[in-house]
């Protein structure tokens, strides 16, 4: 199944084509917001607007998408212990994307019980070394990772293998986190369309937005705790911001005040806002209440 964007907490990965059906087709396309990229990316991929514009004030989201898009993630394999993700989470996109908990680029991955095991997987899937995971499991013959040249396939038969020797609720090492999100992070290149791609680093307030333009923000959900920085984000003054923009502005979010914002379409899905939640929510899309007027959603694929 295709993906889109970097593996991150809160993606809107499963529903970017449903999002982005909703946008014109003007010369200029911004999101404000990128997050993991899921929507850029999208976009990139289909091609239909002359210039692109990414922007996330996370500066190490912005370094693993610039570095995701030129293939710099393509020979990266390494293993991340704990002591490593604490040094290197704040200024390496391999490790805090890959080895953080539920991607939320903060919290180790893997707690101290299991740890072992998911680097006796790692060192078997990807380096086709079996001496670790022989230590786990002294009868089982592995030696057929050697036979297998394609990474993915060989995670895959690998865990067919492991499923096959654990019980049902033995989750130590069923699964390869890491190596999941590292082929997620190397699917987000080969793109013609990045050539006319610009990324920036700042507040969504200081990019300056060109005429005959879409705008698509994901903005930090409010009274949730889909994002930390959510109890830091000034909404007033983003709504505000909203209301004097006259390029059309879509924002994501699953509730906006009904007397500035009018919703014009939702979205049931399952998100996965972190390793342990898992829940069905209705993904909304808004404009803001002067926009609406403007919008032809029948006609969204002509300039």
């Amino acid at each position: 199944m295709k993906t889109y964007g970097l593996p991150y907490k809160g993606s809107k990965d499963k529903i970017a084509d449903k999002i982005c059906s909703l946008f014109p087709i003007r010369e200029n396309f911004y999101d404000l917001f990128m997050g993991g990229g899921s929507i850029i990316h999208y976009q990139l991929l289909q091609d239909n607007y002359k210039n692109y514009f990414a922007n996330d004030f996370n500066s190490l989201v912005v370094k693993a998408f610039n570095m995701a898009i030129h293939g710099k993630f393509k020979n990266e394999n390494r293993w991340i212990s704990h002591e490593d993700f604490d040094k290197l989470k704040n200024i390496d996109p391999y490790v805090a994307f890959c080895f953080s908990f539920g991607n939320d680029l903060k919290s180790y991955a893997y707690g101290k019980d299991i740890e072992s095991y998911k680097k006796a997987l790692h060192y078997l899937v990807i380096f086709q070394d079996e001496s670790l995971m022989k230590q786990l499991f002294l009868n089982v013959d592995f030696s057929f990772v050697h036979d297998i040249k394609d990474i993915n396939n060989r995670r895959l038969k690998v865990k067919r293998v492991i499923d096959n020797i654990l019980n049902e609720d033995d989750n130590r090492i069923r699964s390869n986190e890491s190596l999941q999100s590292l082929i997620q992070l190397e699917s987000v290149q080969r793109l013609e369309s990045v050539k006319r791609l610009e990324i920036f680093s700042a507040s969504y307030d200081e990019i300056k937005i060109k005429p005959n333009s879409v705008i698509y923000c994901d903005i930090p959900y409010k009274s949730t705790n889909k994002y930390e920085i959510s109890k830091d984000f000034d909404y007033d003054k983003f709504y505000n911001w909203c209301e004097k923009q006259t390029e059309l502005c879509f924002i994501s979010e699953y509730n906006m005040p009904k007397d500035r914002f009018t919703c014009i379409a939702e979205f049931k899905h399952r998100s996965i806002i972190s390793a342990k939640e898992n829940q069905s929510v209705i993904e909304r899309v808004f404009l803001p209440n002067h926009q609406v007027k403007d919008y032809k959603p029948n006609d969204i694929f002509n300039m």
